[in-house]
C-alpha cells in the first residue's frame, strides 16, 4: 500500500488536500454524499450550467456539492474526463466520448438539472488526483456559498465552471498539484443550444453568473 506524498504549500487559503492510501484504482474515486434526485414535479424549474477542465490538467474528476438554503437537501454535480488517471495531454488520455463540447483547450460538461423551486446554494467542491504514485481529494478549505433561486417553469444558467491546476510540490520538491481553482466564464452562447437539446422544456433562461467577490473564497475567479 503507498501512501500520497501530496503537499499543500500553496493552497493554505484555497483549499486542504486529503492524501489517500492507494488500496485500489478507484479508491477515493466516489464521494459518499447524498445527492438529490432530480424534481419531477409540474412546477420544475433547471439549472444550467457546464462544468469543466482544461486539457493538459492532472484531475480525472471535478465535483461541486449544492443544497437548499435551509440545509435540509443536498446534491451534486460534476465533470470526469472518463479516465481514472486523469486528463493530462502527457499521458495521451482523450476526454469521455460522452463529453458535451471538447477542443484543444478544454472538455466541459453541459448540466441540465431539474429541481424544485426555491434557494440553493453552492458550498464546497471536490477535485480527485490520482496517478502512478499518489492520490488526492482537494475541497474547499471551508464552506462558501454561491446562491441561486429556482423558479417555477424557468431555468437559470450560471456559467461555465472551468477547474484548473494550482501548482506545487510533493516533499521531494517534484512538481505535482497542490489543488484546484475554477475559473466562471459566461459560456451561453454554446451551452444553451446544448442544453435545450437535452431538454426541450428549457425556454426562459435567467444568465445569473455569480459575483466572486461575494462568495467567501478565492478558489473561484470570474473571466470575462
Amino acid at each position: 500500500m503507498r501512501i500520497s506524498l501530496v503537499t499543500c504549500m500553496v493552497l493554505a487559503a484555497l483549499a486542504v488536500c486529503t492524501p489517500h492510501a492507494q488500496a485500489g484504482i478507484f479508491s477515493g474515486l466516489f464521494s459518499t454524499r447524498p445527492s438529490m434526485e432530480p424534481y419531477t414535479g409540474p412546477d420544475a424549474g433547471r439549472l444550467v450550467m457546464s462544468v469543466g477542465g482544461y486539457r493538459g490538467a492532472n484531475f480525472g474528476r471535478y465535483w461541486l456539492y449544492f443544497r437548499t438554503q435551509d440545509r435540509t437537501r443536498s446534491g451534486d454535480i460534476g465533470y470526469a474526463c472518463g479516465h481514472t488517471l486523469g486528463c493530462a495531454d502527457m499521458l495521451t488520455f482523450a476526454a469521455s466520448p460522452a463529453t458535451d463540447y471538447a477542443d484543444n483547450i478544454e472538455a466541459a460538461d453541459v448540466i441540465v438539472l431539474p429541481l424544485a423551486p426555491g434557494d440553493y446554494e453552492f458550498y464546497d467542491f471536490e477535485v480527485f488526483y490520482n496517478s502512478t504514485y499518489a492520490q488526492s481529494t482537494f475541497r474547499s478549505r471551508g464552506e462558501f456559498s454561491i446562491p441561486f433561486t429556482i423558479k417555477p417553469g424557468e431555468a437559470v444558467y450560471l456559467g461555465e465552471f472551468r477547474a484548473m491546476d494550482v501548482p506545487g510540490q510533493n516533499l521531494i520538491g517534484l512538481p505535482v498539484p497542490a489543488g484546484a481553482k475554477f475559473q466562471i466564464f459566461d459560456e451561453s452562447a454554446r451551452d444553451l443550444p446544448i442544453a435545450r437539446a437535452k431538454d426541450p422544456k428549457i425556454t426562459d433562461v435567467k444568465v445569473a453568473l455569480p459575483d466572486v467577490s461575494k462568495i467567501g473564497t478565492p478558489a473561484f475567479e470570474r473571466i470575462p
